[in-house]
């Protein structure tokens, strides 16, 4: 399925762990409903196994993407048209 999205994309999705996650996520979920289904696990634990696993995707998402903006934030080198030291912007002017 990733092979359909552009090499950049796969490389981002493989690099993150996406891929693997999602699988991972996709497994979890059949294995639960199926539990669910057979009446295997009663409803309080069908609920609390589906929402500790969408807390954790969840928070996987937010947090993983706010560490590779900043990474790439930090990455970029700063161009002679950047002013830099005291005369850098400060607060919410700064780039």
């Amino acid at each position: 399925m990733i092979r359909i999205f552009d090499e950049p994309v796969q490389l981002e999705w493989v690099a993150s762990g996406q891929v693997i996650q999602f699988a991972s996520v996709m497994v979890l979920l059949i294995v639960v409903a199926s539990l669910g289904i057979l009446h295997i696990l009663e409803k309080e634990g069908i609920g609390t196994l589906l929402g500790a696993i969408a807390g954790y995707v969840l928070s996987q998402g937010v947090g993983r993407a706010a560490a590779r903006a900043a990474t790439r934030e930090h990455s970029v080198p700063q161009g002679k048209d950047r002013p830099q030291g005291k005369d850098a912007p400060q607060g919410k002017d700064a780039p």
